[in-house]
């Protein structure tokens, strides 16, 4: 018998949430990257985010799931040596989950630093997220013609992502912009930090429909310059 993702976790000794349930629409997030490494719609058996959590044993760094991205990618994915690389700050990073119980609610943070290979600058940022569902939209339009919607298997979340420049870093200044490029989103800014609510909402109709989602975090000569969220359709 096939072990679930959750089994899987349990036995590599790593730390996850839960949050909703199998009947109702269930996600788990991973600690370590601070991924949604599950997201299943109520009785499927499917998840909408693609995974290979051989890579933790494997201690590389793409487990699946949705991921955190930092931006521009040639500024802050060059190693000293010119070559391309995954900051392991970044991704797995050392994230801290909070209460890891069945809740509406999880929260993972971690502080870590960034170089900018192109200025050989390091910046050093704080990063809070949390997670939590989201309803299904489709039940909020009461109109006749969307009557049909009301049969589509649904799962949605949200990800409220919080980036802070830890005062001690002097080099960034002030917050540029923020983005939010998701489904639907709050923007909230500050001096030196951004507070980015992503939302995606994920449905399948007879045929599953799979997403993958990207949080994707930009800085800019040492500024934090936005905060976005992608879907992309997979079929």
């Amino acid at each position: 018998m096939k072990k679930t993702v959750k089994q899987m976790l349990e036995a590599l000794n790593e730390k996850f949430a839960v949050i909703g349930s199998l009947d109702a629409g269930q996600m788990v997030i991973l600690e370590r990257g601070s991924r949604v490494i599950e997201l299943k719609a109520p009785n499927h058996d499917e998840s909408a985010f693609w995974t290979n959590l051989s890579a933790i044993a494997e201690e590389q760094w793409n487990v699946g799931g949705d991921r955190t991205w930092i931006s521009p990618e040639l500024d802050y994915f060059i190693d000293a040596s010119g070559e391309y690389d995954i900051p392991k700050q970044l991704d797995p990073g050392s994230y801290w989950m909070g209460d890891a119980s069945d809740s509406d609610k999880t929260t993972t943070q971690q502080a870590f630093m960034v170089r900018n290979s192109r200025t050989n600058q390091n910046i050093h940022l704080k990063m809070h997220k949390q997670y939590s569902p989201i309803p299904n939209p489709m039940k909020r339009n009461f109109s006749t013609e969307s009557s049909e919607l009301l049969d589509i298997s649904y799962v949605g979340y949200e990800c409220e992502t919080r980036l802070l420049a830890l005062p001690e870093e002097r080099s960034i200044s002030r917050l540029e912009g923020c983005f939010d490029g998701s489904f639907t989103g709050l923007l909230f800014c500050g001096e030196n930090s951004c507070n980015c609510k992503n939302s995606g909402a994920y449905a399948w109709y007879y045929i599953i429909s799979a997403f993958f989602g990207v949080t994707i975090i930009v800085l800019k000569g040492g500024k934090v310059s936005g905060v976005s969220h992608q879907a992309v359709n997979r079929l």
